[in-house]
């Protein structure tokens, strides 16, 4: 059994990638927080049930009524991920010894596609991980983490560029129906050192197929998918492409609700918003602290009005 690693930080276009790879024989499901590098560094051994215990939980919340958000995070509905007589086999999968963790993380996946009922079961040779953390290690201590636990692995790395991807990453505040004091709270220096952490892991990461985010998307979208077919050795035609649905976080899209870019189109930050954050992201030098806390309270003030003008706008349309 493969496994397929995608690393992106914020919003890159993981799910929408993971969504197409499902269709060369990889299936991917919104599994989440299992301590999967935890378990790869050693620091959770298989007697710790951390694990199988996320298992039961996600079993028990996928069996049930939840609501997945399209892409957009605009758009909403409440579906039903898996069938109920998956919480009785996760406690029997929860109580099973296991000799090594890719066969337990495997089974894991085994048995969430055997009780499956939001979308078409297939045969498929391998899992898709979404990983958000890679540039917090060495790009060579992540890529042996990964090849002295599981024997065959894939990486794919995505990249967005800095405007689009903060817009992008603010957007999800801006249409959450409640919103709380650490919701709006964003440091802007920290967002932008972490975004060149993690840039600076793509520049120095060797092991791993580079994926623009707009490559995937229109106007390009035909040309990044013969791309992936000849990475695969798996040729569809358009007639394929354009009749399937793509699983991104359970939430079933078509053809051109998957390869239309969204969110580079609407302005959730303003443009001064956006050129304070440009402004400081292009420093040559590193600012002092002082410069460094003016611009935080700057983008801070300017966002919390940009919240507020938003819902404002939402409120008096409805």
């Amino acid at each position: 059994m493969k496994l397929i690693v995608i690393n992106s930080h914020g919003p890159m276009g993981s799910t929408t990638l993971s969504a197409i790879l499902e269709h060369f024989g990889f299936l991917t499901l919104p599994i989440r927080k299992v301590g999967l590098m935890e378990y790869l560094k050693g620091e959770y051994n298989l007697e710790d049930k951390f694990f199988q215990n996320r298992i039961v939980e996600i079993a028990h919340k996928f069996s049930k009524k939840r609501i997945s958000r399209s892409r957009s995070m605009m758009e909403s509905n409440e579906n039903i991920l898996l069938d109920e007589k998956v919480i009785d086999e996760a406690k029997e999968f929860r109580n099973k010894k296991f000799n090594n963790f890719s066969d337990m993380y495997f089974e894991a996946y085994h048995l969430f596609h055997k009780h499956m009922i939001y979308k078409k079961k297939k045969e498929y040779n391998g899992v898709i991980e979404l990983s958000t953390n890679s540039f917090l290690y060495e790009p060579e201590e992540f890529y042996n983490l990964f090849k002295k636990n599981f024997s065959e692995v894939i990486f794919l790395n995505l990249d967005r560029d800095f405007e689009n991807w903060l817009n992008s990453l603010m957007s999800q505040f801006f249409v959450r129906d409640n919103i709380s004091i650490k919701n709006v709270i964003k440091k802007l220096s920290s967002i932008i050192r972490d975004y060149n952490r993690y840039q600076k892991y793509l520049n120095e990461n060797k092991n791993s197929i580079n994926i623009n985010f707009k490559e995937m998307f229109k106007p390009y979208d035909k040309d990044f998918l013969k791309k992936i077919e000849l990475k695969f050795e798996k040729v569809q035609d358009s007639h394929y492409w354009n009749e399937s649905k793509f699983d991104h976080y359970g939430y079933l899209l078509d053809y051109d609700q998957t390869f239309e870019i969204f969110d580079d189109k609407i302005s959730f930050i303003s443009s001064f918003s956006k050129k304070v954050a440009n402004r400081a992201f292009n420093q040559k030098k590193k600012p002092n602290i002082a410069y460094r806390i003016a611009n935080d309270l700057i983008f801070q003030i300017s966002f919390i009005l940009d919240v507020i003008k938003f819902k404002y706008l939402q409120w008096k349309k409805n």
